[in-house]
C-alpha cells in the first residue's frame, strides 16, 4: 500500500477518496476526478492516550504551568523535580504539558536531569538561560548552583481561574 492510495489511510491517518466533479477538468469532462482528503470520524470519549476526566488533565496542566511560572530568573528546575513536587507519575507528563502549553510560561527554565537543554530547541533555550543569568557549564546548567526548590505546595494554591470562570 502506498501512502496516498485512494480509499486507504495515509501516514497522518487521513483517508484519500476520489471525488468526481466536472470542476476537476475545468468543466470539460464530468468523469475527471480529484483526490480529496477526508478526516476519519472522531471517536467518542477522551483523546487517545488520555484517560478519565479532561478536568483532571487541565488541573495538572495548570499546576505545572503555575510552578514553571514561579521559577525565578537565573534558576531552573528539572522535569523530574516538577513531577516529584506535583506528585505526577512521570517527568514525561511535564514535558508533554510544556510542549503544548509552554509558550505561556518561561519554559526555558525547565531542563533535563543532567542540566542539558531540551532537545527540541537547545540553542534558543541556552540563549534565554544566559539572558536570565543562569550559571552554565558549557552547554549545561550548573544544577548545583541554579536548581530552585519551590516552597512547600499548598492545596488549592493555583493562581489560574477555576474552569468555567
Amino acid at each position: 500500500m502506498t501512502r496516498d492510495e485512494p480509499g486507504r489511510p495515509n501516514a497522518t491517518n487521513v483517508v484519500i477518496r476520489p471525488v468526481w466533479t466536472a470542476e476537476a477538468a475545468g468543466g470539460q469532462d464530468p468523469t475527471a476526478s480529484t483526490l480529496t482528503a477526508v478526516a476519519p470520524p472522531r471517536q467518542p470519549g477522551p483523546p487517545p492516550g488520555r484517560s478519565g476526566d479532561g478536568r483532571a488533565a487541565t488541573e495538572r496542566a495548570f499546576a505545572v504551568l503555575d510552578l514553571v511560572d514561579a521559577i525565578p530568573a537565573g534558576r531552573v528546575m528539572t522535569y523530574g523535580d516538577i513531577a516529584r513536587h506535583l506528585g505526577l507519575g512521570s517527568p514525561r507528563q511535564v514535558g508533554q504539558i510544556l510542549a503544548h502549553r509552554g509558550h505561556e510560561v518561561p519554559w526555558h527554565r525547565v531542563v533535563m536531569a543532567d542540566g542539558s537543554p531540551a532537545p527540541t530547541q537547545p540553542s534558543e533555550q541556552l540563549a534565554r538561560l544566559r539572558a536570565d543569568g543562569t550559571p552554565l557549564r558549557g552547554r549545561r546548567v550548573a544544577l548545583d548552583r541554579a536548581r530552585w526548590e519551590p516552597p512547600t505546595r499548598r492545596p488549592g494554591g493555583s493562581r489560574r481561574p477555576p474552569r468555567g470562570s
